[in-house]
């Protein structure tokens, strides 16, 4: 941990960085304190660092923390401030790695001269008051589609030998992002997410800048020295209005597996259930014990081979079933080995929501491991793991990285909405319509016109200009969906259709775990069979299907598979869009049979609902990434912090409290 003060009095050149008439800690200056703390331990780079809140400077100035974590490949790091006698904020959270090697940057041609003699007034009224500390472009120009730009940092900025890089000229090179076009007008633009930042060269106090646009409010940038030497490279930075400006959700989050050391074996001894295809249990040599007796079970789940997919689904989670039920009381702690693929996926799901039911007890494992990493995984803390190419990962959300953009196309045809007459499909019929131009929508559901509101819905879908089909579908059933796409000239999807089965655990879940798969599993599957030549397929899932859910196992199972027949399309070259949503605010109209209770319940476990603005515009972020499957949900670290065992999909955005020493380890890592 770093502490420091920062006051105008000792420190002046931050009070040159106005936006919006509010002094503004720049967010440059996190990257430094980050970087900062990472040289002192030989993380001299950052994977990734997300703004989380403005910084205002008060003129009796304030505390900064920079917080790092212990190293598992890479480093957690979060930077918090504090006025006098007020609680801790947390500004920034990402995470450090070690630096690597200076890239080659490329030259150009000289195009273009840009006019900057306006650039610092044109600014200020777009809300950027800057002071002459930050005023470093001396001249701009194109060169193809980047921008290039020589920056000197001023004289009022202070010696620059003091900083790694000095904030104010870090800053200055963003003052060029309204020539980018992104943007018909200039307006105040802040950093949100840095990702992929290098440091290469330190002090400098002039810098040639190189600029280009990547997507919708994201760039790449590079900075040399005046003599092309390589002084720091950023891989992407998105951007976005001040928070009291413009609405603006949190970035899209995905699945990361991160090598990870699964530490010593545990003495435990183990027994496997059922078929051995993988010959696991010759890794157990000497640990070997009778069922009954054994501390550990090791269930190889069944491919069910031969079968239709979603009979497949059936039959294998069916089986696992069977072993969580016949173990949710007696102890033992059970390893489900998996292969990869939509059955695997289902039996991932159903596991994850045992594991937010009986913490410690339930383990996930895909691949073959080596004896040692086998036995260290029920004490690890880790809940899951795979092993590829010989390594041993766990998954972690983490931002999606921002990178060429992969815009979803809607074609010429029809989008067809399934349960498009709910709260949700209605929604997103709106916004097709009025934000992505779409002029013909089926919506299909199992009452049609009959179900509450849906003509009202059609009716005002028309007056926006769209042509509306409302069609009555069991989306579950193969011959109407066959018929349904016969009769409408459909080239894009979004799949909204499906039903939460709640419960109380696993007791009763296998009549219920056909009523959830059948509108969500199946449907998707026809789909994905029936209709080939789709220029967009989008389906929404929860992200419970990568957390799980006590009480949900089967709606668990059903988004998980779901998230993997997307990842199998994006693999294949086909269109293929899963968002895995977190829980709607009540007046979105889309909680289903959540109470304000169980929203309350979600939010001190740090998944706090989101808006129909916030989600809608996750939407169009998920459609313009390339990123197959993400996840759209608040995440409130400061809440998972306060729980007494912080998941571990959730490290990287939340790490966890350190032990105090001589407290045991748990026995497992789930809630």
């Amino acid at each position: 941990m770093l502490t420091g003060h920062v006051s105008p009095d000792a420190l002046p050149w931050p009070a040159g960085h106005v936006v919006e008439d509010r002094i503004l800690f720049p967010g440059t200056g996190f990257v430094e304190l980050a970087l900062r703390a990472g040289a002192e331990l030989g993380c001299g780079a950052l994977a990734e660092l997300t703004l989380t809140a403005p910084l205002p400077l008060p003129a009796d100035g304030v505390t900064v923390q920079v917080r790092v974590g212990a190293d598992d490949g890479g480093r957690p790091v979060t930077v918090h401030s504090r006025a006098a006698g007020g609680p801790w904020t947390e500004h920034a959270t990402g995470r450090l790695v070690p630096a690597v090697a200076a890239p080659v940057l490329p030259d150009g041609e000289r195009g273009e001269e840009i006019d900057v003699a306006e650039l610092y007034p044109t600014l200020a009224a777009a809300g950027l008051a800057y002071g002459p500390a930050f005023r470093g472009v001396r001249a701009a120009w194109h060169e193809g589609d980047d921008l290039c730009a020589d920056l000197v940092l001023p004289q009022e900025a202070g010696d620059p030998a003091g900083y790694l890089l000095h904030p104010a000229l870090f800053d200055a090179a963003l003052h060029l992002v309204p020539f980018l076009g992104l943007d018909p007008r200039p307006r105040a633009r802040l950093p949100f997410v840095w990702s992929d930042v290098g440091l290469h060269a330190v002090g400098a106090s002039a810098l040639r800048l190189r600029l280009r646009r990547l997507g919708p409010d994201t760039v790449t940038l590079s900075v040399t020295d005046p003599e092309g030497a390589p002084v720091a490279t950023v891989g992407s930075l998105v951007l976005r209005p001040p928070a009291d400006a413009a609405p603006a959700a949190p970035p899209l989050l995905h699945v990361e597996w991160t090598r990870k050391d699964l530490g010593a074996p545990a003495e435990l001894t183990w027994a496997v259930v059922g078929a051995d295809e993988d010959g696991l249990g010759a890794l157990l040599a000497g640990r070997h014990a009778v069922p009954s007796s054994a501390d550990v079970l090791l269930v190889p789940v069944p491919d069910a081979v031969g079968l239709p997919v979603p009979a497949a689904v059936r039959l294998v989670t069916a089986t696992v079933l069977s072993h969580l039920r016949g173990h949710l009381e007696d102890g033992k702690r059970l390893v489900f080995v998996t292969r990869g693929g939509p059955v695997a996926a289902a039996v991932e799901g159903l596991v994850r929501s045992a594991q937010a039911e009986r913490p410690g007890r339930f383990f996930l494992l895909s691949g073959v491991p080596s004896a040692a990493e086998l036995a260290a995984l029920p004490t690890s803390g880790e809940t899951e793991a795979r092993v590829r190419d010989g390594r041993v990962e766990v998954p972690r959300l983490a931002p999606v990285p921002a990178g060429e953009p992969g815009a979803v196309e809607w074609g010429t045809g029809a989008v067809l909405i399934t349960g498009g007459t709910g709260g949700l499909g209605g929604h997103v019929a709106r916004h097709l319509v009025t934000a992505h131009g779409v002029t013909r929508l089926v919506l299909a559901g199992r009452r049609g016109a009959e179900a509450p509101g849906a003509r009202e819905l059609a009716g005002e879908l028309t007056a926006l200009g769209a042509a509306v089909d409302v069609a009555a579908c069991d989306v579950s059933d193969r011959d109407a969906v066959a018929a349904l796409l016969a009769a409408h000239d459909v080239t894009g999807v979004v799949h909204a259709a499906g039903v939460r089965a709640a419960g109380v655990g696993h007791h009763g879940l296998g009549a219920r775990l056909a009523g959830v798969l059948a509108p969500k599993v199946d449907a998707a599957w026809h789909l994905h069979e029936l209709a080939p030549e789709l220029s967009a397929f989008v389906v929404f899932t929860s992200v419970f299907g990568v957390l799980g859910n006590g009480g949900q196992g089967a709606y668990t199972a059903a988004n998980a598979v779901l998230d993997d027949l997307v990842r199998t399309r994006a693999a294949a070259g086909l269109p293929a869009r899963a968002i895995a949503w977190g829980p709607w605010a009540r007046e979105s109209g889309m909680t289903g049979t959540l109470s304000e209770a169980g929203l309350r319940r979600m939010a001190r476990a740090g998944l706090p609902a989101h808006s129909v603005e916030e989600g809608l515009a996750w939407f169009d972020a998920a459609l313009a990434g390339a990123e197959p499957a993400v996840v759209a949900a608040h995440v409130d670290r400061a809440a998972l912090r306060a729980l007494d065992v912080v998941p571990p999909v959730f490290h990287r955005l939340a790490p966890p409290r350190p032990r105090r020493a001589g407290a045991p380890a748990p026995a497992g890592g789930g809630r």
